[in-house]
């Protein structure tokens, strides 16, 4: 059993640990020694130290099964309090009179952490941090659902940055992506912790706003964007010593739901042409007026 690359760890029907191999103790941080006698919730955190007692206690009961048998992902704890995630499969063993249950324990901590990064790729923009079009889209489609239900206005913030092309073209791509990345993080502490701010790609965002009070709440966060976006950059280039400062900007076009679109294409469309009369003006914000866009 102890050269076993999995946990195993045998308990008696009163969840007492009778065996504990190398695996187990390598990955719990007990030697076997400390685990054989104690109750094995002591290597789980809570709320599942409180359910094991009684998946047991149901089981020898009822004879149904919950846990036995059946591979499932849960949490186990560490002897420093550290929980991290299991995958465990319990078997019953009987002999003499008495049942012991054996479970097989993986540690999956790489497996949850790649999962987390597959995840986090399909939905978040690499450069900037922020969520990508994909979630933006199943963000809005959801708040519009709600919006619909509850009978609110949401707001939706369509966002090209001014002056970017000129950045890209005098000091390079790498000095785009500075200041992509700045702007980001600029739109993210400008907004509010329940809005959505999302790189579309190139030097666009966007920034949902969920709930809305009133268009001049609306127009006060877009000229705060913009106070923010017109601000200096620094950037600190690689293989440069001194820093380049750069100046850019922004053009906002505001749709509103339901007023400007019911859907989500129309929506876009309606904050993308309000954005375009913005950049007539740049460093300026326009909410969509259907008189002077009426081909969109």
């Amino acid at each position: 059993m102890n050269i076993a690359s999995d946990g195993i760890i045998t308990i008696d029907e009163r969840g007492i640990i009778q065996s504990f191999n190398r695996a187990a103790e390598n990955m719990f941080g007990y030697t076997a020694k400390e685990a054989i006698g104690a109750n094995v919730s002591k290597l789980m955190p809570e709320p599942h130290m409180r359910e094991h007692g009684t998946y047991i206690a149901n089981y020898l009961r009822t004879g149904q099964a919950q846990v036995i048998g059946k591979a499932r992902e849960v949490t186990a704890s560490r002897k420093d309090g550290t929980a991290f995630p299991i995958e465990l499969t319990v078997t019953e063993l009987k002999f003499g009179g008495m049942r012991n249950f054996t479970g097989i324990i993986r540690d999956i901590t790489e497996r949850k952490l790649s999962e987390a990064r597959i995840q986090n790729l399909a939905h978040y923009d690499s450069l900037t941090g922020l969520p990508n079009r994909a979630l933006f889209y199943d963000r809005l489609q959801q708040a519009m659902a709600l919006a619909r239900r509850e009978r609110h206005e949401l707001a939706l913030f369509y966002l090209d940055l001014d002056r970017f092309k000129a950045v890209n073209d005098s000091l390079g791509h790498a000095a785009g992506d500075e200041v992509l990345k700045a702007a980001g993080g600029r739109l993210r502490r400008r907004a509010r912790e329940s809005d959505t701010v999302a790189h579309m790609g190139g030097d666009e965002f966007t920034v949902l706003l969920p709930r809305i009070a009133s268009r001049e709440d609306t127009a006060r966060l877009a000229r705060e964007i913009i106070e923010a976006l017109s601000a200096r950059f620094q950037l600190h280039l690689t293989g440069q010593g001194t820093p380049h400062e750069v100046g850019i900007g922004c053009s906002i076009g505001i749709a509103v739901y339901p007023g400007d679109a019911q859907d989500i294409d129309g929506l876009i469309k309606a904050a993308d042409a309000a954005m375009y009369e913005a950049k007539r003006e740049r460093n300026a914000f326009r909410f969509h007026d259907s008189r002077t866009t009426k081909n969109v």
